[in-house]
């Protein structure tokens, strides 16, 4: 039963935060977003006590995430892996997402067997669950006792920076493999066994393919720091640590060569600006440094949602305190040491802008804004947190009167009333309760040793599971099913079409700026329902087709995360094949629109003059390069009606003159039957990228780029069969890497290990 005690334990914590979804089947996507928009008052997740603060979620899980699941999903069940979003910017890469890890091994086992939704859900589950498991490990193997394992395993399923993002799973491969990666490494130096460096390289590569790129690179940063920590401590350990370190870097990179590759295959095709994040985040330098108080006093003191929000470093107030304690106690010890400097260099990166403005100086680095180390904070968090606890256990010292102390002051605080903390906010009572909790096992510490633990593990769940429940309610999720009834008429067009606009919007006004963030969610929201969008949200963009939304007047976020479209004059709207425009009523919409209803949310217009997504053209003009087609693209005179620019080293001969006809169209593979009279350029509104592939009648043919962004084939006279397909080489090949490095690691860690 002891034995069995930690990972009941973990049982129950993960029983606690996904009940809902296995007795009734809600979701953690985020409804309130979709509920805004259609009307119905959203229910906030709050903590035990009603808070002043709201506190926000993480809505890129319904807004991003939903939409690219069910095509990864559908594709797996149709033996394929697809890799392409068609129902954004006219077409993007689903790898341009960070949160979608399509070549992570779970997510294809899950996504093989289940439905989209269900699978999200238990890929979930089953990380929560595993991320106390393999912490445990980590935590026994560095010498940590049964209890205190099992406390650290607690602190990182549920501590503060894993809990706002976890919804959105992009730190999923690494809430589990990274502990087992570092277990490896660890037990590999100590031992001198070189086959843990394969088995390390293999949970890391697991790590990779399953994470956020940034938080992957940032821990493999920490371990590569670990290994070089062990070289300089032990000089007869630094060749075989030398080598060892080669072994694990090269092999973790190799494995997760395909992330790694399509990762860099989107920032060299893609527009986005970091810079933009850092500037958002660091716009005041010093203020954020007041958000650190987030580390002690979480839940009275949420950050304002918004960016900020990204910074809460709260990981219970009961870790917090034994994270220092362990750090104190146990100073001398090297491991120790590493771990605290780390997570207090990952704190000052964070919050302090000379050194934020330092990190994003360095290369691959300053991809993403330097909040993103905080993930290595509540990792050390967690190590230290249960140092701590067997430091403790050892000598309980005047540790307990000081946690007694520290409740004291903070109830008279609350007495007093010093905001946020007073009497009247529903957060900072639950916070003195946790000091209770706290000051109450210190007390009890002295005497009674099993109560005081009851009650140290009662103030960690209580301070750690508010702020995950918050970030990660569950609730119904049954809108999803039922399409609403404006995209219900845009679906009664059989031919391919696009659309664009917004379900509804809670802005009182007309003015674009009060519902353009309404508009943000809402291209997403349409797109979730089967709308192929012109707009959206996404992490990274087609950089070709912000050229081209740029030539149309679509608003840009500064960041590049999100095309807005308001207006719509530009008849090269009519070259995407913009049909369909939802909108409040009130917005002038060009007259050559037709209304086709009108609801309380938006009304919902026809476009007549959209083009087919596939035609033939007769007048080229021809440009040598992108930068002369967007140069021709903006020129006033230019019509798409009567031309189409046309990237090529050498002119054409084309002619308008044929039929088409649509034979298969899925995300990532579409075929047409064309018969053109004489030899012709088809051109098809679909966004270019690389990776793209076009045969005529079975042989390969090349894409030439059209209007910046979109596709073109030129077509013999005559019937033929024009099929394109996405076959990007990063994918392909980083595959055949990743398998190959996988199993050479594994296979490398059986045939070398000690008997």
């Amino acid at each position: 039963m002891k034995r069995a005690a930690p990972y009941l334990l973990f049982a129950g914590v993960t029983l606690a935060v996904f009940w809902k979804f296995l007795l009734f089947g809600h979701t953690m996507y985020a409804m309130s977003a979709l509920e805004s928009q259609l009307g119905i008052a959203p229910q906030e997740p709050r903590g035990w006590f009603r808070s002043d603060n709201r506190h926000a979620r993480i809505s890129d899980n319904l807004v991003v995430l939903a939409g690219q699941l069910r095509i990864y999903n559908e594709g797996l069940k149709a033996n394929e892996l697809r890799l392409w979003n068609p129902y954004l910017f006219c077409g993007l890469p689903t790898y341009a997402d960070p949160m979608i890890h399509p070549f992570y091994p779970p997510n294809l086992l899950l996504h093989r067997l289940l439905s989209p939704d269900v699978a999200y859900e238990m890929g979930l589950l089953l990380h929560l669950f595993f991320s106390g498991v393999a912490m445990y490990a980590l935590l026994r193997g560095l010498g940590r006792s049964p209890v205190a394992a099992s406390l650290g395993g607690c602190v990182w399923m549920l501590g503060g920076y894993n809990a706002m993002w976890f919804s959105t799973g992009i730190l999923s491969g690494l809430l589990v493999f990274g502990p087992l990666a570092l277990l490896a490494i660890h037990r590999g130096l100590e031992t001198r066994d070189r086959s843990r460096a394969f088995l390390g390289a293999a949970a890391m590569g697991m790590a990779i393919l399953g994470s956020h790129p940034q938080h992957a690179l940032l821990f493999f940063l920490f371990i590569l720091g670990w290994i070089g920590v062990v070289a300089l401590r032990s000089p007869e350990l630094r060749t075989f640590s030398l080598r060892f370190g080669a072994i694990f870097l090269i092999l973790s990179v190799g494995t997760g060569l395909v992330e790694i590759l399509t990762r860099l295959d989107t920032i060299e095709n893609g527009y986005r600006d970091p810079e933009f994040d850092a500037l958002s985040l660091y716009s005041e330098p010093w203020r954020l440094v007041t958000y650190a108080g987030g580390l002690l006093l979480g839940k009275v003191y949420f950050p304002a949602p918004g960016w900020e929000a990204e910074l809460a470093v709260y990981g219970g107030l009961a870790a917090v305190g034994l994270a220092v304690v362990g750090a104190v106690r146990s100073w001398s010890e090297i491991h120790v040491r590493y771990v605290a400097i780390a997570g207090v260099a990952a704190i000052v990166i964070a919050f302090v802008y000379p050194i934020s403005w330092l990190f994003m100086k360095i290369p691959l680095l300053n991809l993403s804004p330097p909040s993103r180390c905080i993930f290595i904070a509540g990792f050390s968090l967690s190590l230290l947190s249960a140092q701590g606890l067997d430091a403790l256990a050892s000598s309980l010292g005047r540790a307990p009167r000081g946690a007694a102390w520290v409740a004291v002051a903070f109830v008279l605080a609350a007495i007093i009333g010093f905001e946020p903390v007073k009497i009247s906010n529903g957060a900072a009572l639950e916070t003195a309760l946790g000091f209770a909790l706290v000051g109450a096992a210190a007390y009890a510490a002295y005497r009674w040793r099993r109560a005081a633990l009851a009650l140290g593990f009662a103030a960690l769940l209580f301070e750690l599971l508010p702020p995950f429940l918050q970030y990660n309610a569950h609730s119904d999720s049954s809108l999803l099913a039922r399409t609403p009834e404006p995209v219900e008429i845009m679906k009664r067009t059989k031919e391919p079409w696009r659309g664009t606009g917004i379900l509804g919007t809670t802005a009182t006004s007309n003015k674009t700026e009060q519902w353009g963030n309404d508009l943000v969610t809402g291209n997403n929201l349409l797109a979730l329902y089967g709308v192929e969008n012109i707009g959206g949200f996404e992490a990274i963009i087609p950089r070709h087709y912000v050229t081209f939304a740029g030539a149309v007047g679509a608003k840009i976020s500064p960041a590049g995360r999100t095309l807005q479209f308001t207006r719509f004059e530009s008849p090269l709207l009519d070259f995407t094949g913009l049909r369909f425009v939802l909108f409040p009523s009130a917005h002038p919409v060009p007259a050559r629109f037709w209304k086709r209803s009108v609801s309380e949310r938006s009304s919902l217009y026809e476009n007549p003059a959209a083009f087919p997504r596939a035609r033939l053209v007769s007048a080229l003009r021809i440009a040598k390069d992108d930068r002369e087609a967007e140069q021709l693209l903006r020129e006033p005179g230019f019509d798409p009606r009567k031309e189409t620019i046309l990237e090529s080293d050498h002119p054409f001969a084309s002619f308008a003159e044929g039929e088409i006809a649509w034979k298969e169209r899925t995300p990532d593979r579409s075929s047409l039957e064309v018969n053109p009279k004489a030899a012709a350029i088809l051109v098809v509104a679909d966004t270019d990228y690389p990776g793209w592939e076009a045969t005529i009648d079975g042989k390969p043919v090349p894409i030439y780029r059209a209007n910046v962004a979109f596709r073109a084939v030129e077509v013999p006279a005559g019937p033929h069969r024009v099929e394109f397909r996405f076959r990007p080489s990063s994918a392909r090949h980083g595959l055949i890497a990743s398998t190959f490095f996988l199993l050479l690691s594994l296979g490398a860690a059986f045939i070398r290990r000690k008997p």
